[in-house]
């Protein structure tokens, strides 16, 4: 048997026009609606920059106003004088309190609504993109592609150690052959003698149909799955770009 390594590259071909073409057309909504988070988190910067802006005019009146009492309190005892520059203080601290506040305050929403749109933005972009390649790739489905998830099946079963062979074989429960479609009398046959072949001996195996995996070829027990199929490659994409967040 032969891959029609043509046929794959010309498939990869399609995806990858298909995949230009989406970036060109789909993503421009996403990347509007990201200038718009980010056009409102600046006006949300604008809106604590006023804030700031009036807490530093009220310290200036302070300022000011402690000022003053200085200068008034030169014909004052020394008793009276001591105690206004006291409240003048206590009014500054307070004063420089406050701003501080309202500072820390505004920075802190502004740091935690970036952190959310950015979250949110990766995870509609990311769910985004692995429907259109989900959608994409139930497109390509043909007999080359099987051969090739049947290849990698198969290298993937000879990659495993002795034991976990062994261990695979031994299991009471059958190992259940999955494909997207029901598998023909003589592909079921050839598949079970390659299967047995990679693994050394004989194993009890039982065919079914998983559509969901878009396209591919697993080997299923009670405690162990061996993924190869386009579900579980798209699924390992999402959970990286969600650890990206």
């Amino acid at each position: 048997m032969t891959i029609d390594w043509w046929g794959i590259g010309l498939q990869a071909l399609n995806v990858l026009i298909l995949t230009w073409l989406l970036s060109r057309v789909l993503w421009r909504p996403i990347v509007n609606a990201i200038e718009q988070r980010r056009a409102a988190i600046q006006a949300e910067l604008e809106t604590a920059s006023a804030t700031q802006t009036r807490a530093e005019a009220l310290l200036a009146e302070v300022e000011q106003t402690r000022a003053q009492l200085m200068a008034e309190c030169g014909s004052i005892r020394e008793a009276r004088l001591s105690e206004a520059a006291a409240s003048a203080d206590a009014l500054l601290s307070s004063a420089h309190q406050q701003v501080e506040r309202l500072q820390q305050q505004a920075q802190s929403q502004i740091t935690q609504q970036r952190h959310q749109a950015r979250q949110q933005d990766v995870r509609d972009a990311t769910t985004l993109a692995v429907d259109i390649a989900t959608r994409l790739l139930k497109q390509l489905n043909g007999q080359s592609l099987d051969e090739a998830f049947r290849t990698r099946l198969l290298d993937s079963l000879a990659s495993m150690s002795a034991t976990q062979r062994e261990a695979l074989v031994t299991t009471q429960e059958p190992i259940h052959v999955v494909s997207v479609a029901t598998l023909p009398l003589h592909e079921q046959h050839a598949l079970r003698d390659a299967i047995a072949d990679t693994l050394g001996q004989q194993a009890r195996i039982a065919f079914e149909c998983d559509p969901e995996m878009i396209a591919g070829l697993e080997l299923r027990s009670a405690h162990f799955v061996l993924h190869n199929s386009w579900r579980a490659d798209l699924r390992s994409v999402d959970r990286e770009m969600q650890d990206v967040i």
